[in-house]
């Protein structure tokens, strides 16, 4: 009888606890708090080791009526809106290949269209850059605008050089060598000329003529080995091939001291040939010739050559 007492107490006794724990999980009071309650968090997704703090986690600070859901809800109409998603200017570039000066998408995509861009493209510009290449200069009736380099010489054809024209006008030099001079008087020393001092002596200097082109101006060089200073006169002179053999027409002067031991070069500008032989380019043509005549009473005068400054001038249109 006491063993079927004791068994009935302690049956009595499992069942109160069974009781217990159904009023504790289906009832109205406190269930066990959520910072009594450990995560395994096996994803190491929380900092925090229980459920409470990882609630507080995901809630975020600050937070009063956002969730999880409501967030997606938000970023998926933000994207599927084409007005109000994100705008260049706030969204940044990396560059890594440090191709622009902004910083941003905005600015970066002004920068690729340039100032004043209205309807150019990249791929038309690449279009239009690879027509020029293609063609060259042929650009018939048109204009090549800023500086253009030509790497070599520029060949036209015969037939079309009367249609080049210039703006203004070209330069060029000739240069003279000392022993293309001729003399009655001067000492030829094979490469130069020597005067010989005493009565006034010549030594003549032809200047080559280029059809077309004008002569601005001559300069010519001498040194002087002799022991005191010299000088010397230059001018020009010219003559009509059908003129018969008459005597040359002289204009234009220039000239002066050669220091002894020293050297000195003077420049004889072009002159109108005719009286009052105002100062202008010498105009070459088909009828006369022109040298330069160089006087000296001096002796151990050197002539050290010449150069002749010329021009092409613009061919009327």
């Amino acid at each position: 009888a006491n063993l079927d007492q004791e068994i009935a107490d302690r049956i009595a006794a499992v069942q109160a606890v069974q009781d217990a724990l159904g009023d504790h999980i289906i009832g109205p009071g406190p269930a066990h708090p959520a910072t009594k309650l450990v995560i395994f968090d096996t994803g190491n997704r929380y900092t925090g080791e229980t459920v409470e703090d990882a609630l507080q986690e995901i809630a975020g600070a600050g937070r009063t009526s956002e969730t999880v859901k409501g967030n997606a809800d938000d970023i998926q109409a933000h994207i599927d809106d084409p007005v109000a998603a994100h705008t260049a200017s706030a969204i940044r570039v990396t560059d890594p290949g440090n191709r622009f000066a902004a910083g941003e998408v905005e600015a970066a995509l002004q920068e690729i269209a340039g100032d004043g861009r209205t309807t150019e493209t990249v791929k038309a510009n690449a279009d239009d850059i690879a027509a020029l290449e293609d063609g060259k200069l042929d650009k018939a009736g048109g204009t090549v605008e800023g500086q253009l380099n030509l790497q070599g010489p520029v060949i036209f054809n015969a037939a079309e050089v009367e249609n080049v024209k210039y703006d203004d006008y070209i330069s060029m030099v000739r240069w003279l060598a000392p022993c293309s001079g001729n003399s009655a008087n001067w000492q030829n020393a094979g490469n130069t000329w020597m005067s010989p001092g005493g009565d006034p002596a010549q030594l003549y200097l032809p200047v080559p003529g280029i059809v077309g082109a004008e002569l601005v101006s001559v300069d010519l060089g001498f040194a002087n080995i002799g022991g005191s200073d010299a000088t010397v006169a230059i001018s020009f002179q010219g003559q009509n091939i059908q003129g018969g053999i008459v005597l040359p027409t002289s204009f234009g002067s220039a000239g002066g001291i050669v220091p002894h031991g020293g050297n000195a070069v003077f420049n004889l500008l072009a002159v109108d040939p005719a009286p009052p032989h105002e100062v202008q380019p010498y105009v070459f043509g088909l009828s006369w010739w022109l040298q330069v005549e160089i006087e000296t009473s001096d002796q151990w005068i050197l002539f050290s050559g010449a150069k002749c400054n010329m021009r092409r001038v613009r061919l009327a249109v």
